[in-house]
Order: structure tokens, then sequence, then C-alpha cells
């Protein structure tokens, strides 16, 4: 889980510095789909994570 959770956030991260990079508005509004559906996919394994260590904890 922790794997997953860690690349999905280096994958975030990448998005973020892709946007924050670009000039070009049509590339942008791309990147920031994209970079929604992964900051959707981290929020999401976050919750998991935490829902597995409060069961283990």
């Amino acid at each position: 889980m922790e794997k997953k959770l860690a690349g999905a956030t280096r994958i975030r991260d990448v998005l973020a510095e892709k946007l924050a990079s670009t000039g070009d508005h049509r590339e942008a509004a791309e990147i920031a789909a994209q970079l929604a559906d992964a900051s959707a996919q981290v929020d999401s394994l976050e919750e998991t994570w935490l829902e597995i260590a409060e069961v283990n904890g």
C-alpha cells in the first residue's frame, strides 16, 4: 500500500510541476485534468491507508 501511495504521490507531484511550467493554455487544461485525477487517486489511497492503519492500530 505504501508503494502505491508513494507512486501516486510522485505522479501527482510531476503533474503539478508540469502545470506550473507550461505556458500553453490547452496543455495546461489537459494537465490540470490529469492532476485532478491523480490527486483523487492519492486521496483515495491515503484514506485506505488510514483505514488499514486504524484496523491494525
